[in-house]
């Protein structure tokens, strides 16, 4: 395969000379730096190289000859597709290109436009209203609890007052609780009352991996067993199992970006609409 690259040491002196003090001549157009076949590299085109700074003559004359290598092998590469392609075949990838760039204008313009103009404010009722309407499309694919938990030693005294006020749990206990949390080895008591997932719990009481799935899933009831030098309380205050609705709070980030993203939509096709009326009334749009 014969290559016909066309570069001087003259050239790259002078392209050296120039990226070094980022300025092109008006006519850098008729510099030609390379030529494969009939493609040419002229020197306003190594702008588009990312050259680096702040190199000694020799290194950047080597890089530019790798840069310079890599372009020809490029279009090497092109030509020798070409050759050996259908008129039918090249003309499809001509237009998928030509799709390509179409998308990478529009999609750029259609995004800047969105930024500029989408209201990204949710207000609380709006996502409460798409829950209620949409709520069996956020059918949970894990059980998820709310549950607290106590974890003990098992020389720890006052275990009884302890599960007295754990499994009923009201204000005054809680207090008590709170009291003696300093003799727990660890705690949840989800004052938040949060959803969790049963894996994610499992994680934090890894013992809870030996029981029975359907002994410990019981709602209200009160958990007790012990491992190794721990002695544990579990209390599962709701339970929601695989394919159920999702409850609100664990799924509404994502109808926020459902809203956001429907928002952006409406206004890239607001766009699209505005553009075809204004080329209509301005007349740069007909129809013969």
């Amino acid at each position: 395969m014969k290559i016909r690259i066309l570069v001087t040491v003259s050239t790259v002196f002078l392209v050296f000379t120039i990226l070094s003090c980022n300025t092109f001549n008006a006519d850098a157009e008729s510099n030609i730096v390379a030529k494969v076949h009939d493609t040419y590299l002229y020197e306003n085109d190594l702008t588009r190289f990312n050259f680096p700074q702040n190199l000694n003559e020799k290194d950047s004359i080597n890089i530019l000859m790798r840069m310079v290598d890599e372009w020809a092998t490029k279009q090497l590469l092109v030509h020798e597709a070409k050759k050996n392609m259908s008129q039918k075949q090249q003309l499809a990838y001509q237009k998928l290109v030509e799709d390509y760039e179409s998308n990478l204008f529009t999609d750029g313009f259609k995004n800047g436009y969105v930024v500029k103009n989408l209201n990204s404010v949710i207000e609380p009722n709006e996502i409460q209203q798409y829950y209620n309407k949409y709520k069996n499309n956020f059918a949970s694919n894990e059980t998820l609890v709310k549950v607290r938990f106590i974890e003990y030693p098992y020389n720890y005294k006052n275990s009884s007052a302890t599960k007295k006020s754990f499994s009923r749990f009201n204000e005054e206990d809680q207090e008590e609780l709170t009291k003696t949390k300093a003799f727990f080895k660890q705690v949840y008591f989800n004052e938040e009352n949060n959803w969790i997932s049963f894996d994610s719990l499992k994680v934090l009481v890894p013992s809870l991996k030996k029981l029975k799935k359907s002994k410990v899933l019981v709602e209200n009831k009160l958990i007790e067993y012990k491992e190794g030098e721990s002695k544990f309380f579990i209390k599962f205050q709701d339970i929601l199992k695989v394919g159920s609705p999702s409850p609100l709070e664990y799924v509404e980030e994502s109808i926020k970006q459902i809203i956001l993203n429907k928002r952006k939509l409406a206004l890239k096709k607001q766009l699209e609409l505005e553009i075809l009326e204004d080329a209509k009334k301005k007349e740069s749009y007909q129809i013969y």
